[in-house]
């Protein structure tokens, strides 16, 4: 898809001038100092043609929203290494990683594995 951009007050794909490195084409390395591109950028307007739209809830309000509030989600894509589950939890060094290592029920033909 295209990047949303802030700033762009529409609700379509417009075309822009960027910078190197900046939304819309962080891939491209300009061979001279302050050359620019034009990239195809979407306005931050949401519209009903958006068909994704990643949103994260930062704080419950005062009447939930059925489907979201109080829901969890088991995870199945889970940290393996003590690093990243250290990460993950907010332990310290000195706490013991094995009581949050979350074991997942995996069936490969007639076969079940604990992974």
């Amino acid at each position: 898809g295209f990047p949303m951009k802030q700033g762009v007050i529409v609700n379509t794909r417009v075309r822009l001038l960027v910078k190197a490195g900046a939304l819309g084409y962080s891939g491209w390395r300009a061979k001279r100092t302050g050359s620019r591109k034009r990239r195809s950028i979407r306005g931050c307007i949401v519209g009903a043609d958006i068909s994704v739209l990643s949103v994260k809830m930062v704080q419950e309000g005062a009447t939930p929203i059925e489907g979201l509030s109080g829901v969890t989600i088991d995870r199945t894509l889970v940290p393996r290494t003590t690093k990243k589950i250290r990460k993950l939890f907010s332990l310290d060094r000195s706490d013991d990683v094995r009581p949050y290592v979350v074991k997942v029920k995996r069936s490969i033909g007639q076969k079940e594995i604990e992974v």
